[in-house]
């Protein structure tokens, strides 16, 4: 008996020694390529000063509270996400994670609400997981890869996906983020250990002289079409987890039709829930407006650490994401578009759309054989039919139509199912005397 303790203490000594071994050889590798790779490893945050550390969870934080400076709007979008980065980096900095794909991977289980959630990210049930795929998964979570992971989604594809198949294997990036943890080397869905480069050794895959002259400029703008199609996925499956809630019905006025953008007006009224309607036939608003969405969100006198966002909460933030996202999306249509109306807007004809998506097979090859012109012409014609509606103008698709071309195409593309399987893992959980209604 005592020669078996013996052992068993013997064990975790040298669990623990390997532990601190393998950190102490990463923080070493780390800053050997922050030297060597400074434009990398070292990007520009606040102030415009670069972080050298390779644990900068408190200084995050710090920078979020600041930006909240000590108030939280729960009715104000940008409110809500810095809350929610600083709850983020609270959590990190608890569990200390070094700066790359495992302070990734935990920050995605922080949002998703567990490391098991992270199977969620096998969108295709291949194991794998494409570009557009991964950056539209992390905007429904709403992970910044670019600060958790100290590098670009882009350069997180180049060190993993050495072949250029345009994918990565989501086992490799929970065993190369996960090494650490206990039972690493083991996949997550079960079998063998197995061995795997650490994130510092797979530099040596981000070659640049065999990536395509214009991959970069592709990768960039539809990485950012990717994470707006995934807020706007996000809000869907929201909105019809808030219709299917016993005692509450949308605004159906606010909340718009799935492949339709918002008007900024739906988008202002996205977190106006309706119990019933007045004399007037005008919808009433349930609860006691502030007081009682703050309560929802768990706070008393200051934030609390959260894995799980109220639904209103969400919508509030979603919204808020969405008008951010649009502004960077909005000058990549006016560059595209050739046709400009006397005294109106500017409009994407046929052809420039043809063009607008030449280049998203070189973002994310998985594309290629779905987006064929047979499909840009109808997405195109659905959406010049719904604006003739509207406008009467046929000659080409304005920012909005635009927007429902985008929207359209989540399903169209393959990107529905998953990136609503990611957006079901962030939503609260029904309370168990809650009774369901049918949408």
């Amino acid at each position: 008996m005592y020669a078996g303790a013996t052992d068993q203490h013997v064990h975790k000594d040298t669990d623990r020694f390997v532990h601190w071994y393998q950190k102490q050889q990463d923080l070493a590798l780390h800053k050997e390529e922050t030297l060597l790779r400074p434009e990398v490893e070292k990007p520009k945050l606040s102030g415009g000063k670069p972080r050298e550390n390779a644990l900068p969870w408190a200084s995050f934080k710090h920078d979020a509270c600041v930006q909240l400076d000590g108030k939280l709007e729960p009715t104000v979008g940008t409110s809500l996400r810095l809350f929610g980065q600083a709850e983020l980096y609270d959590n990190l900095n608890q569990k200390g994670p070094i700066r790359g794909p495992e302070a990734l991977c935990l920050a995605l289980a922080f949002r998703l609400g567990g490391e098991d959630n992270l199977l969620r990210l096998n969108v295709n049930d291949d194991d794998t997981i494409s570009f557009m795929e991964f950056s539209g998964t992390a905007s429904i979570s709403g992970v910044d890869v670019e600060t958790v992971l100290g590098s670009t989604v882009e350069e997180l594809f180049l060190r993993m996906d050495p072949a250029r198949t345009g994918v990565i294997n989501v086992e490799d990036l929970f065993m190369m983020g996960l090494r650490r943890r206990p039972g690493a080397g083991k996949k997550k869905t079960g079998g063998p250990a197995r061995k795997v480069t650490s994130w510092h050794q797979a530099v040596v895959n981000a070659r640049l002289e065999d990536i395509h002259p214009d991959a970069p400029a592709a990768r960039k703008k539809w990485g950012r079409i990717a994470r707006w199609m995934g807020i706007a996925s996000l809000r869907h499956t929201v909105l019809q987890e808030e219709r299917s809630r016993a005692g509450w019905k949308i605004n159906e006025a606010a909340a718009g039709v799935l492949g339709d953008p918002l008007t900024e007006e739906q988008i202002d009224k996205s977190t106006m829930f309706v119990t019933g309607e007045n004399e007037d036939g005008e919808p009433t608003k349930g609860g006691d407006d502030e007081e009682d969405f703050f309560k929802s969100l768990g706070v008393e006198d200051k934030p609390e650490i959260r894995q799980k966002m109220s639904l209103q909460r969400m919508l509030t933030e979603a919204g808020t994401n969405m008008r951010d996202e649009e502004l960077l999306v909005k000058p990549m249509f006016k560059a595209s578009a050739s046709v400009q109306v006397p005294d109106g807007p500017q409009l994407m004809n046929r052809e420039d759309m043809h063009n607008f998506f030449a280049d998203l097979p070189l973002a994310d090859p998985k594309r290629q054989a779905l987006i064929t012109p047979l499909l840009l012409d109808k997405l195109y014609d659905e959406a010049v039919a719904l604006q003739c509606n509207f406008t009467k103008i046929g000659s080409g698709l304005n920012f909005w139509s635009f927007k429902a071309v985008l929207n359209n195409a989540i399903n169209e593309l393959g990107f529905g199912s998953g990136f609503r399987r990611i957006a079901k893992a962030m939503l609260p959980d029904r309370p168990e005397d809650m009774e369901v209604t049918s949408p």
